[in-house]
């Protein structure tokens, strides 16, 4: 169903200040346990944004980590939402946060990987 799809797809957290793990890529597969996907994924906790950058792979940005491109495999009991996004949403591209806590893709759809209000969710 969701084979080719582009999401957005939010973890759940094992515990309330655990970091919020959210990945933007391709669905690869589906099974009835988990959901596999080429992605990059982005790694945050409560202190997002307080200046505008561009987020580099494997470094902390503006409180926000971005992996590399790779393939991710995530349990079903793992994920907490999906968002499909429009088939043409280009995911593998420069991501930024600006002071306010806004975190995007920098696409034509300015894709948001997360913003202030989710910080504590």
């Amino acid at each position: 169903m969701l084979k080719n799809k582009v999401v957005r797809v939010r973890w759940v957290k094992q515990y309330p200040t655990a970091h919020n793990h959210v990945a933007i890529g391709s669905v690869i597969a589906e099974t009835d346990n988990y959901l596999i996907l080429i992605c990059k994924a982005y790694h945050f906790g409560d202190h997002v944004g307080g200046k505008k950058a561009k987020l580099r792979p494997e470094k902390y940005v503006g409180g926000i980590m971005e992996s590399v491109t790779t393939t991710r495999i995530v349990p079903w009991h793992r994920i907490e939402v999906i968002n499909e996004l429009p088939p043409n949403t280009d995911w593998d591209c420069d991501a930024f946060v600006d002071e306010s806590g806004f975190c995007c893709l920098n696409n034509e759809h300015k894709t948001m990987i997360t913003r202030a209000s989710e910080r504590s969710e």
